[in-house]
């Protein structure tokens, strides 16, 4: 059954404890926080104000559809840094993070975890950032193993994977039930593909749907179903 969830991408001018009351207020079960500031950045989330998001997400209901890790703006420029980091310690930067996000989703009951397709492409050769992208997600996956959160893929354009065919062929040959794809509608329109038919094709792989700016359908901006 799909929950519908509201994103706290849209509460950016809101603490992660004001962005979960308003959330709550407008009528939503469900939400997918960002681990970014001022929200759920883990690097700089206290015990304490983690003791008070459990205690204000029990209070409103609302569970945790998604941690979205995808735009960390709190470490550099958007889409950095990257799995696929020319530098070994900026590619470690985003697999620890990745890990603490884990942890916390763990604390926070949440189901799933979103990433991005690897990163922006550099000058290597596709193959040699796929390679980058494997290592760093061998790194990642025990610590999923272990919590049962799930890893959820967002194609990107101009990312390792920039058309959701691409991403689907390469999950179903790594047959974990741990990896699985974050669908943003939005970025169907990118592809050119059709979502309908694209999401029939892809459903047994999607852990989350996420609707931004789709216009003619009448959903409110940065809404998250999980």
């Amino acid at each position: 059954m799909i929950q519908p969830a509201f994103s706290t991408h849209s509460f950016r001018n809101y603490s992660i404890l004001e962005a979960v009351e308003q959330v709550a207020t407008a009528g939503y079960s469900a939400i997918e926080i960002m681990c970014d500031r001022p929200h759920a950045y883990p690097a700089e989330l206290s015990r304490s104000t983690l003791r008070k998001l459990q205690s204000a997400l029990a209070r409103s209901g609302l569970t945790v559809a998604n941690l979205n890790t995808n735009i960390i703006s709190s470490m550099g420029e958007w889409g950095y840094p990257s799995w696929i980091e020319r530098e070994i310690a900026a590619r470690e930067v985003r697999i620890l993070h990745t890990i603490e996000c884990i942890k916390l989703a763990e604390a926070l009951g949440a189901k799933s975890i979103s990433i991005p397709a690897g990163g922006p492409l550099n000058i290597k050769t596709r193959e040699e950032d796929l390679d980058l992208f494997m290592e760093g997600l061998k790194r990642v996956l025990p610590h999923a193993e272990d919590t049962g959160v799930k890893v959820l893929i967002d194609a990107e354009p101009n990312f390792i994977f920039s058309a959701y065919q691409e991403i689907f062929e390469w999950i179903s040959r790594m047959s974990s039930p741990l990896l699985q794809l974050y669908c943003n509608i939005d970025h169907f329109t990118c592809f050119g593909e059709n979502p309908f038919q694209t999401l029939r094709i892809l459903l047994s792989y999607v852990g989350h749907i996420h609707l931004e700016h789709v216009g003619p359908i009448d959903l409110p901006a940065d809404t998250s179903a999980g």
